[in-house]
């Protein structure tokens, strides 16, 4: 089993290995990416609808800057 920690710490090196420019932030090009990217390994079969992507990166994006932080 994973713990609590190990998922933070994976999570955290997902994001970073998507940070393309190293901002701290991931652009909603990024975010996108790396969505397809995620979705394609757990069931590569599977089509991400941009649509969604664009919905679920406007919910992450708490503060509306367009940009979300690892937080």
């Amino acid at each position: 089993m994973v713990s609590k920690a190990d998922m933070v710490q994976m999570a955290y090196a997902l994001f970073d290995s998507y940070d393309h420019d190293g901002s701290g932030y991931l652009e909603p090009g990024e975010f996108k990416k790396c969505m397809i990217e995620v979705f394609h390994e757990v069931n590569k079969s599977y089509s991400v609808d941009k649509k969604h992507l664009d919905k679920a990166f406007t919910i992450c994006d708490t503060n509306s800057d367009s940009k979300l932080t690892r937080k």
